[in-house]
């Protein structure tokens, strides 16, 4: 069965790559401690975004404040790993807006730990958008029964990535609707029965499609869709979140200050 379709999309892509600014987007990770009081005691990216985004991001995430973590009723220091998701918007050539859209929250990885339950099945790249150097980030919202199976998906404003006026726009518009089929095909067949045991029935999933480059940034270009009727059936505290690798968030670590919407 097909969940997402390619009617669900689309602005056509000579509007999506007609930005009058250029908008970069990354994705990174690493670690922090949070203090008995909620505070960033400690803070280690894996990665480097740039010597000058490095410093001003360093001082966004210390400066966040968490509902501190308890242990038998105490306040105690606990460490998390972070999955961020960063957007930097170009009004002009000179000046820049740096955005954090997106901050996951996951356990520290323990030695011997059982991995998850939950069924990951990997999209295949398109090969016509891997020769093109063309890449994707997909939102997609899916909706699970009882026991964590895939029955329903709706696309959520997305992102296609490369290089402004490389491709035709019937040939931006062919890579898109491949990257949905792949997405479709993939997470139609995930499974999330730990979502499911917590009385989850939604869950929100990205997808990145990405070739490897000398740096983190890739230039983007909005995507919009039309979701599903069923998305109105959300829930608040229904929905979960799910990482690309399958991992589900830890909902323990509650970030007390809001990130910044997308532009």
């Amino acid at each position: 069965m097909r969940f997402l379709t390619t009617t669900m999309l689309i602005l056509s892509t000579s509007m999506v790559w007609a930005a009058d600014h250029e908008i970069l987007r990354a994705n990174g990770s690493g670690h922090l401690v949070i203090d008995p009081n909620g505070a960033v005691s400690e803070l280690q990216f894996d990665q480097s975004f740039g010597k000058e985004i490095d410093p001003i991001l360093r001082d966004r995430v210390q400066a966040w404040r968490f509902e501190p973590i308890t242990k038998e009723g105490k306040p105690v220091n606990a460490k998390a790993h972070f999955q961020l998701t960063l957007q930097a918007d170009f009004g002009d050539k000179s000046t820049g807006e740096l955005r954090i859209v997106r901050a996951d929250f996951v356990d520290p990885p323990v030695e011997g730990k059982v991995e998850s339950r939950t069924v990951v099945v990997p999209p295949r790249y398109p090969v016509e958008a891997l020769k093109a150097r063309l890449g994707a980030e997909l939102i997609v919202l899916v909706k699970i029964d009882e026991t964590g199976k895939v029955v329903e998906l709706s696309g959520q404003n997305s992102w296609l990535n490369g290089r402004k006026g490389s491709l035709s726009a019937t040939r931006q518009d062919a890579a898109m609707k491949a990257f949905i089929e792949a997405t479709d095909k993939a997470v139609s067949q995930w499974q999330f029965p730990e979502l499911a045991a917590q009385g989850k029935h939604f869950a929100e999933v990205p997808v990145l499609f990405t070739i490897g480059r000398p740096t983190v940034w890739r230039q983007s270009y909005p995507v919009q869709f039309a979701k599903e009727p069923w998305t109105a059936e959300i829930e608040a505290g229904k929905l979960g979140s799910v990482n690309s690798d399958g991992s589900s968030t830890n909902a323990e670590f509650r970030l007390l200050d809001r990130l910044d919407a997308e532009g």
